[in-house]
């Protein structure tokens, strides 16, 4: 999409890692992304089956999601997922926030895990 002159990226002033940014030509395909959009939701499927889940792209997902600027400039914090059900080499994943830079981990990071346990709560 950058070779296309969709996006443009530029270097994160803190931590490695990259700024995108949608230039105008990228804006002109709003309505089409829109369209897309739509078509999407009428055809998408509403139930996966077992072997559709992918344990990578959800904790992948969830990494590019936390919120750095909620956890303080400085200092630690370690996170495990444990995914039940999933392949055992996919199964526990650790999630690091140093200095607000964001890490995701397959094998134990070798840092204290937090003690307590957060349960998730969806709502739709």
């Amino acid at each position: 999409m950058e070779e296309a002159g969709i996006v443009e990226k530029t270097p994160m002033t803190k931590g490695r890692g990259f700024h995108y940014f949608v230039t105008d030509s990228g804006k002109e395909l709003s309505p089409i992304i829109f369209t897309l959009g739509i078509w999407g939701q009428k055809h998408v499927l509403s139930e996966f089956s077992k072997h559709e889940l992918d344990p990578t792209l959800l904790m992948w997902d969830i990494q590019r999601r936390i919120q750095i600027l909620l956890f303080p400039e400085k200092g630690r914090f370690v996170a495990e997922f444990l995914i039940k059900g999933a392949p055992a080499e996919r199964r526990s994943w650790w999630i690091i926030v140093h200095d607000r830079n964001v890490e995701l981990c397959l094998q134990h990071p070798g840092h204290q895990i937090e003690e307590e346990e957060w349960g998730l709560n969806i709502e739709k």
